[in-house]
């Protein structure tokens, strides 16, 4: 399988997450797919669909955005829209799970994923069984 770029936090003046905002990249993965006839998973597009969904300040949440003095790895603070915060990754991670379980040609995939919760209501890991 392929999957696609994720994209960058980047939005256009008229507020939509901007289709340019990795370049070429999905553009290209979608033209190896289907000229190799693999199975692709669009994250590009999901992950703009996410940030659409949750709107330019809202998605900031997503991404390495630390105030100065918070994380003793960026004292002077950081503003990263390319790099996810701990809640980003487990956003993308979802998108993943469930292109593949949406995506036909990963039938036998499908049915070596189970959805495991740790507890928590807010905590839904998708794994892999043997």
């Amino acid at each position: 399988m392929l999957l696609t770029s994720v994209s960058r936090r980047r939005f256009t003046a008229d507020g939509e997450p901007d289709p340019l905002a990795v370049g070429a990249y999905p553009a290209a993965m979608r033209q190896v797919a289907e000229q190799t006839h693999t199975p692709l998973l669009d994250i590009f597009a999901a992950s703009q669909q996410l940030y659409r969904s949750m709107g330019e300040e809202a998605s900031r949440q997503l991404f390495m955005h630390l105030p100065e003095k918070t994380h003793p790895n960026y004292p002077a603070g950081i503003t990263d829209n390319t790099h996810f915060s701990d809640e980003g990754a487990r956003q993308i991670a979802m998108l993943i799970a469930e292109a593949i379980r949406q995506c036909t040609e990963l039938s036998g995939l499908k049915q070596r994923m189970v959805r495991w919760d740790s507890g928590s209501d807010e905590c839904l890991i998708h794994q892999f069984i043997k």
